[in-house]
C-alpha cells in the first residue's frame, strides 16, 4: 500500500463528529480509484440531533477531505428507538390534521 493511500486511510479514520464513533476503515483498490468501507456506530448518550443527521454530517466531513474525490453513501441504521419516534411523529401529524379539520367544520 502506498503512502498516499495510508494517509487517506488515517485521515478518514481520524475524522470526528459528535456522536459518531469510527470502528473500522477498509480500502479496496480498483483500476483507477481507491474505495473505502467504513464501519461506524452512534454514541447513544449523545442527544445532539437525529442519528441519521449525525452520520450525514460525518460523511460530509469525510467527503471534504483532500484525499476524497467523491462519495457514494449508503447508510444502514440500526436504531432501536427509530420505530418509536416514527410512530409518535405519525400520531402527532394525525392529531394536528384532525384538529385542523375540526376547526374548519366549526366555522
Amino acid at each position: 500500500m502506498n503512502t498516499d493511500a495510508n494517509r487517506a486511510l488515517n485521515a478518514i479514520y481520524e475524522t470526528t463528529s459528535p456522536g459518531v464513533i469510527v470502528h473500522e476503515v477498509s480500502i479496496g483498490f480498483g483500476r483507477v480509484d481507491v474505495m473505502a468501507w467504513i464501519k461506524t456506530s452512534l454514541d447513544s448518550d449523545e442527544k445532539i440531533e437525529h442519528p441519521t443527521m449525525r452520520l450525514a454530517r460525518w460523511v460530509n466531513k469525510v467527503r471534504n477531505l483532500n484525499y476524497v474525490s467523491g462519495t457514494t453513501t449508503t447508510i444502514l441504521v440500526h436504531d432501536p428507538g427509530h420505530e418509536r419516534r416514527h410512530e409518535r411523529a405519525l400520531a402527532r401529524e394525525a392529531a394536528a390534521t384532525k384538529r385542523r379539520s375540526t376547526r374548519r367544520r366549526a366555522r
